[in-house]
């Protein structure tokens, strides 16, 4: 798709069309190919106005056939080509018909430079032949929009297409994202979906199926290497995107579910700043370090709609629940191993703050400055950090894989029984695992992490 920017004062009405229409009439009029018809303009939040041309059959056809006389062509080449045929486009616009063909592939020059060529072993993407037909790819077949979904689509459009938007877990925050998707690919532009688990990527990608069917999409990670060549949708767990960040070359929206992981500075890098429109999806926007307001806050803008349990549970959205807070104790092996690790944190807590001045409080600020200080070219301050790490690691281990809490489950085995499901919340993989296999002498269960398939 190619894009011209219209400000004030200028004009770029029909460029598109006398670029078409002055080519070779051969070779485009032979096609039956009526370059007026594919044309859509978006006003973006700054008064812009971008004018979308959707590379019909003529457009694509043009490039296909410079391309196969000539690979291995850079896009200021190919508009040389094109000036040669009295036909205008700038590199940029260029570069982004190239992107939406899924047969044109990409490489580097020995001088660094980027160049095209035609990978004949795929077919060529289908004409739009109408502006109508963006209407079909971005129809959107999901469920209707809760009352609490469309506030918070309306609030992160009002806030200029950026934001967070926090609601518990359940509650549909997806189907958020999926409208934000809807409405960007409707203006002529295409969508990232960040990730962190394969299992998530997955759910995404069948969610994406099932209320917009007619999307193309593809998928980095995984084993997959896919990009935005060809696809209006690209779904990628944020460790590829990270290594590799995709970019966008016109108007993107970026999703970011659990947008609250990103805030690490190595998974920040795939929050590129070329994506004009930012959604982040969370539910819990916080972090124990700094990355919210350093990282997460800049760039998407902070948060702007908050869906708690209350409202959940009055609307309907959420089943009610009864806490109960029930004590186990550890076995003595236990007990003894968390009496170490204690005493390591005790130990050096201590030593840090004494004779390096780490902050006493809020806790958070001290473990922010432990986590930092492991690195410190100081031996001993680093050692000590190391020391206050593994002592805290022991005991968050031992607290959620104590042997007691699979008693206790096992123990209400027959209450799993009359139960029509159950959903069991641990800390560790290990501890999903234990809980799994304790239930299992009663009703059928199974134990889901990160790296699960669905």
């Amino acid at each position: 798709m190619a894009h011209s920017i219209e400000g004030p004062g200028s004009r770029d009405d029909s460029r598109a069309e006398r670029a078409v229409t002055v080519a070779e009439p051969r070779m485009v009029h032979a096609r039956g190919v009526t370059p007026t018809r594919y044309r859509r303009s978006h006003t973006d939040e700054r008064g812009f106005t971008w004018r979308f041309e959707f590379m019909d059959e003529a457009t694509g056809f043009l490039l296909r056939e410079i391309l196969t006389r000539e690979p291995d062509l850079t896009a200021p080449e190919i508009k040389d080509r094109l000036d040669e045929l009295g036909i205008r486009m700038t590199s940029f616009q260029i570069k982004s018909a190239l992107e939406r063909m899924p047969d044109a592939r990409e490489g580097r020059r020995q001088d660094r430079r980027f160049q095209w060529s035609i990978d004949p072993s795929q077919p060529p993407a289908p004409a739009v032949e109408d502006v109508d037909d963006i209407e079909a790819i971005t129809r959107y077949a999901g469920p209707a929009l809760r009352a609490w979904q469309a506030d918070a689509l309306r609030a992160w459009e009002a806030a200029g297409h950026r934001g967070v938007v926090e609601a518990i877990t359940g509650t549909g925050k997806s189907l958020v994202g999926a409208k934000a998707i809807e409405s960007t690919v409707r203006d002529g532009g295409r969508a990232l979906v960040l990730v962190p688990t394969l299992a998530l990527m997955e759910q995404w990608q069948a969610s994406l199926h099932a209320t917009l069917p007619g999307l193309r999409m593809a998928v980095l990670g995984d084993g997959q290497k896919g990009s935005f060549h060809g696809v209006d949708v690209l779904v990628a767990s944020i460790q590829s995107a990270a290594r590799n960040p995709p970019k966008a070359t016109g108007l993107g929206l970026v999703v970011a579910d659990e947008v609250h992981r990103y805030g690490a500075p190595l998974y920040s890098q795939a929050l590129h700043v070329t994506f004009r429109r930012r959604l982040g999806l969370t539910g819990t926007y916080e972090r124990m370090d700094d990355g919210v307001e350093a990282i997460l806050n800049p760039y998407f803008g902070g948060s702007v709609f908050d869906y708690r349990y209350g409202a959940a549970l009055q609307d309907g959205v959420v089943a009610p629940f009864h806490l109960a807070l029930v004590g186990t104790a550890f076995t003595p092996g236990e007990a003894q191993a968390y009496e170490t690790a204690d005493s390591r944190c005790s130990d050096s807590r201590d030593r840090l703050i004494r004779e390096y001045g780490y902050p006493v409080e809020p806790w958070i600020d001290f473990f922010a400055a432990v986590q930092e200080g492991s690195e410190s070219r100081d031996y001993r301050e680093s050692e000590l950090c190391r020391l206050y790490l593994r002592g805290f690691a022991t005991r968050r281990q031992l607290m959620a894989e104590a042997q007691g809490k699979s008693r206790v489950i096992e123990g209400i085995g027959a209450t799993w029984a009359t139960m029509g499901r159950g959903l069991v919340f641990t800390e560790t993989v290990d501890a999903a695992e234990q809980a799994a296999e304790a239930i299992s002498a009663h009703v059928p269960a199974v134990a889901l992490s990160g790296s699960s398939r669905s």
